[in-house]
């Protein structure tokens, strides 16, 4: 009975949220990533023609996790915007929390 119930649990999880690995949900926030940077990017260097690509990414997990709140797991990418002769560096944060937002923090010019 107890491998029936965790049958219907997996079931449930593929069905309704696709159990998404990390892997492809990182994959899956890259464009809004980018699309962060190169927005940020345009407005700091004055140049509409800016473009962006990623130069690294990782997962980062919540340093505080505790059974009333947990943190959403982050993912963060060091995009490099680059065009009209400039170039800059940003840091942005993707949070797992469902919202798709993304920061684009400083890095370096």
């Amino acid at each position: 009975m107890r491998s029936t119930t965790l049958a219907v649990i997996a079931l449930g999880c593929v069905a309704i949220t696709g159990c998404q690995s990390t892997q492809d949900w990182m994959k899956s926030m890259e464009p809004k990533a980018i699309q962060a940077a190169e927005k940020r990017g345009r407005f700091e260097l004055n140049c509409p023609a800016a473009t962006a690509q990623v130069l690294n990414e990782q997962d980062v997990q919540p340093e505080i996790r505790a059974v009333r709140f947990q943190a959403p797991d982050r993912a963060v990418y060091t995009i490099g915007v680059s065009g009209c002769n400039k170039r800059a560096t940003y840091v942005v944060v993707c949070p797992d929390d469902g919202s798709g937002n993304c920061f684009a923090a400083d890095g370096q010019r």
